[in-house]
Parts: C-alpha cells; structure tokens; sequence
C-alpha cells in the first residue's frame, strides 16, 4: 500500500537525475510512493505499471527500459532473490521517516548491511 513520502528538494537538481527523461524521474517518484518502509519493492515492470501508470498508455517494454535506466544511479539498488527481483533504496532512512514502520516482507538486498556496499550479485543500481 503506498503511503505518504517526502520527496527532497534536492532530487530535482541532483546531477545523477540529469541523465533521466521526466518521465523516467515521475517513475523513481512513484517507486518512492509505492516503496515500502524499507525502501524495498518488488521490480516487477506489469506490477509497477499498473500502480505508476494507471491511466497512461505505457508499454511493459518502456517500463523496462526505465528499470535498465534508473540503474546509473547508485542510490537504487536492483538485485535478485529466488527468481524474483527486487529495488532498494540505499539511502532510505535518510529521507524517509515513518510514524509507524513496518518490517518489510521483501528480502533484503543479499549480503547487505546498513553501512556495506552493494554485493556482485547487483543486477542493476538505481538512485
């Protein structure tokens, strides 16, 4: 369920986002909205599609091809887990605070601790 999020000031000059379209940045907002009190949810292109774009003519392919793009940024982190994948973001705590968390029913990003970097089994980083 997506719950209420602050979106930083920063996000809108951040030089990592210059390489992203609007419509790729709309995108990371929504997986902000939609992420969970961990920052975690699941990838998966029909699913995020269908809570970002509802009413928006947007192809399973351009979803895709958003996922593969927003993977420049460091601060999201796209990894697998038994056949599935997921996104974290890395930086979550930072900016996120909610009243009353949540434990997230997503794995965590594999061999990741709060103050590790990203494992070889990254997929892709986002952020």
């Amino acid at each position: 369920m997506a719950r209420r999020r602050m979106i930083d000031p920063e996000f809108w000059i951040d030089s990592r986002n210059k390489k992203l379209n609007y419509q790729e940045r709309l995108f990371v907002i929504g997986m902000i909205n939609h992420a969970d009190d961990e920052g975690r949810l699941l990838a998966d292109p029909a699913l995020l599609r269908s809570k970002i774009f509802p009413y928006d003519d947007v192809s399973l392919e351009c979803i895709q091809t958003m996922l593969n793009n927003i993977t420049t940024n460091p601060n999201i982190y796209r990894y697998g887990v038994n056949g599935d994948t997921y996104i974290a973001f890395l930086k979550w705590s930072r900016y996120q605070k909610p009243e009353y968390p949540k434990p997230s029913i997503y794995p965590s990003p594999p061999n990741q601790s709060p103050n590790d970097s990203p494992s070889d089994s990254v997929i892709g980083r986002v952020g």
